[in-house]
């Protein structure tokens, strides 16, 4: 079983969205599905998770956010329209408005993962795991001298036995969040679905975990500002690792970690051109 996981560009736009759709169905190893929130359609467009941002941003100066909402809810109702679903995706949308006024920052700026991820999963046919609910994505506590400096990490051992149900299953998870052990929502740092798909490969024993982007793998620097850019068709973990030290933009290092754990070998491909190698991590 594959764990494949779709970035924001993957997902920004009805067509590309169509894309991942045939990249999944390709091969039917891809049974277990990490999404972003969409990213830019347009050079000028705004990511679906700033649009969130800014949404909590104007909630806490009691502004109104109405443009920011409509953006953010028309970006689904688009995808929804272009695979002429019918699912309750108005009614959840109308109630996220409504639960704005009282929501922390985690919750508001996760949903763009939660709402792509019941998309997705209502145009595949899979089941739409919702992380909050099982948990298959669950924090500890990480106590520091201080109660108010407390952290929080992923606690591999409940996530397992809570995913454990969906192991067998075609299904579609959000990433960037997690649940702590009081039932609210926690985000990683920003690029954090990175890590979700890596730790569902982990939980689910996956024997690969691809991450879809807009590049062809990983290179030495931007190969979009630098035309003698080298691609990396194999790296291993530490490799990957000392290039994210140097610059180069890799996954996060606690991707790498949660799949080196259990020797989970990591594709960096691209959506574009599902043809192209890409990079293999191991």
């Amino acid at each position: 079983m594959i764990v494949a996981k779709f970035g924001g560009t993957s997902l920004a736009t009805p067509d590309n969205v169509k894309r991942v759709v045939e990249i999944i169905k390709a091969d039917p190893r891809r049974r277990i599905i990490v999404v972003s929130a969409p990213g830019k359609r347009s050079k000028g467009d705004t990511k679906v998770t700033d649009l969130l941002f800014e949404m909590f941003l104007k909630k806490e100066r009691g502004k109104n956010f109405d443009d920011e909402y409509n953006d953010f809810a028309q970006r689904f109702l688009d995808i929804e329209a272009a695979f002429g679903i019918k699912t309750d995706l108005r009614e959840t949308l109308d109630k996220f408005y409504a639960e704005i006024q009282t929501g922390s920052a985690d919750f508001i700026t996760s949903t763009g993962e939660y709402f792509m991820a019941k998309t997705l999963a209502a145009i595949l046919g899979f089941e739409y795991v919702e992380v909050d609910q099982t948990g298959v994505l669950s924090f500890k506590v990480i106590r520091q001298p201080r109660p108010a400096e407390n952290k929080f990490a992923v606690d591999l051992e409940t996530s397992q036995k809570n995913f454990a149900p969906f192991r067998n299953k075609n299904i579609v998870v959000a990433g960037f969040y997690g649940v702590t052990p009081e039932g609210s929502i926690y985000t990683f740092p920003r690029g954090g679905s990175d890590i979700t798909g890596a730790v569902i490969a982990n939980i689910a024993d996956a024997i690969l975990y691809e991450n879809w982007t807009d590049v062809d793998g990983v290179f030495d620097k931007d190969p979009n500002k630098f035309s003698d850019a080298k691609h990396f068709a194999v790296l291993t973990y530490s490799e990957v690792e000392m290039l994210g030290r140097n610059g180069a933009n890799v996954l996060h290092p606690d991707a790498i970690n949660f799949a080196r754990i259990k020797n989970i070998p990591i594709k960096i491909l691209n959506t574009f051109k599902p043809d192209h190698p890409g990079t293999l991590i191991k």
